[in-house]
């Protein structure tokens, strides 16, 4: 009895709710990922919805991680957004606050992005590139970090993504996971901002001496001479020292450059 008003239920959203309706309802949930109920049953599902290829297929897809913009795609709104409709009425599925991108070129394209930003870059930096401040505490980290994870975990890709895909987001999931687990251990922490002290006074140390070279070139008028020493000093360090004697260079070198 309990299936047969399941059922009917079903017929009801599918024949007596425009799609209009629907379209407005779940504008903004397109792409979010859907999650399954801990008492969903597929079977149980697909005897409630009928027994048609398409809706076994579907649920299959659904139950992969498609979201609702996708599954709209694939089997048209007329049986996605009455079927998605009844399975979230029903407690079956619902949706989850993050989004999933509409294809895997695209979050390709972004990780490839995150890792040019993040490759390289001490644990303090990786975490300033999501939005932390100067010296996070370690609550912020782990925000920052549980958020991250909620939609780079390599878990959250499809069976379909690429070997590539599935590299590339295991390398930037690890640099982020590496730079977490230092951030929120003190001792690896302390470690890391003494290793940073002693590399920005090694820079600082290289720098000032690149640039006790140049002034006298500069002073001799060989500005090209003092220009390239005086720029790869400021690469290591800057100072306000530093920054006047290389504008000084560069109007001399490149004064169409300089405004």
């Amino acid at each position: 009895f309990a299936l047969c008003v399941d059922g009917i239920f079903f017929e009801s959203i599918k024949n007596k709710i425009p799609l209009e309706w629907f379209k407005d309802l779940y504008e903004n949930w397109m792409a979010n990922v859907m999650h399954l109920a801990q008492n969903f049953d597929g079977n149980r599902s697909l005897t409630q919805l009928g027994s048609s290829k398409e809706l076994t297929s579907f649920i299959e897809r659904m139950k992969s991680g498609a979201n609702l913009g996708e599954l709209c795609e694939e089997f048209g709104e007329k049986l996605a957004y009455p079927t998605m409709h009844y399975l979230i009425v029903s407690r079956l599925v619902c949706f989850a606050s993050e989004t999933k991108l509409k294809n895997l070129s695209e979050q390709q394209e972004r990780l490839d992005k995150m890792l040019q930003k993040i490759e390289g870059k001490n644990p303090l930096e990786v975490f300033r590139f999501f939005g932390a401040g100067e010296n996070p505490p370690p609550l912020e980290v782990e925000r920052i970090y549980k958020e991250f994870a909620k939609s780079n975990h390599p878990d959250k890709l499809p069976a379909t993504a690429s070997v590539e895909l599935q590299n590339l987001n295991n390398k930037v999931f690890s640099i982020v996971s590496e730079a977490h687990d230092i951030l929120v251990d003190p001792e690896k922490r302390m470690a890391l901002v003494n290793k940073i002290k002693e590399n920005e006074a090694k820079n600082q140390i290289k720098a000032e001496s690149l640039m006790e070279k140049a002034i006298p070139l500069l002073e001799r008028a060989k500005y090209q001479d003092a220009y390239l020493p005086l720029m790869e000093a400021y690469s290591d360090y800057q100072s306000h020292t530093l920054f006047l004697y290389l504008t000084w260079a560069r109007v001399k070198v490149e004064p169409n450059k300089v405004k």
